[in-house]
């Protein structure tokens, strides 16, 4: 078992376990924060810009994002497509 905590980088890109993936999973923003180490602020002002991906909502006060998205915007780093 890989003993590397959730969101720590492995050769510049975050460590996210394979088992963790899930067809239509959604995050929380800590789960988010923890590979992406960003503040709240940070974050929030990311989606405003158009940086980082909208949340959906996932009840009447509570927003999550898309994993697909969040590895999506991973990736894209990792391959310098910014």
């Amino acid at each position: 078992m890989n003993s590397t905590p959730l969101g720590a980088t492995t050769n510049s890109a975050p460590y996210i376990p394979t088992a963790l993936h899930l067809p239509g999973r959604h995050m929380k923003l800590p789960e988010v924060l923890r590979i992406i180490p960003v503040s709240r602020s940070t974050w929030y002002d990311g989606i405003s810009s158009g940086r980082y991906p909208k949340p959906v909502r996932v009840s009447k006060r509570g927003v999550a994002w898309s994993e697909s998205d969040i590895l999506a915007l991973v990736a894209s780093w990792s391959t310098g497509r910014d």
